[in-house]
């Protein structure tokens, strides 16, 4: 069989075109191996070392590649935690709007994890930002 591929905009995601239906109607987004539990197919693709996320259209899929250099934060879920990581992240956009920042707040969880990921040359950034969100905002003296 063959399978064409497409680049896609995003350079971590690559879209095949396997010359047959996928799903068919509709879409479907795997973001983890364990949302990929209800397909055969996307579970076989996560089993692959470095995938990240699945993607299923009419006649073609897309697999998402884990950034190269990432950084997976848990923080203790507090009073102000979460705006203080939102603000961080923010900023940090603004800054670096090549980095991807995943945000994850499962339901009645005393914790909260952040992935931070980039292209590679980022991990000197990634130890800089996470001794920022360890030691909280700055205050001012006045």
């Amino acid at each position: 069989m063959f399978i064409q591929t497409e680049q896609t905009p995003n350079p971590s995601t690559l879209k095949f075109l396997p010359g047959r239906v996928v799903m068919g109607e509709g879409m479907r987004d795997f973001r983890d191996a364990d949302e990929a539990g209800a397909s055969p197919l996307a579970a076989e693709i996560f089993s692959v070392d470095g995938v990240a996320r699945v993607y299923f259209g009419p006649d073609f899929l897309t697999v998402g590649k884990t950034a190269d250099a990432a950084l997976r934060l848990t923080f203790d879920l507090t009073d102000g935690s979460i705006a203080r990581i939102a603000s961080v992240i923010e900023r940090e956009r603004r800054c670096c709007p090549f980095l991807d920042f995943v945000l994850e707040i499962p339901a009645a969880a005393d914790s909260v994890t952040l992935t931070v990921s980039g292209p590679d040359g980022t991990s000197e950034l990634f130890r800089t930002l996470a001794a920022e969100l360890d030691r909280g905002p700055a205050t001012s003296a006045g």
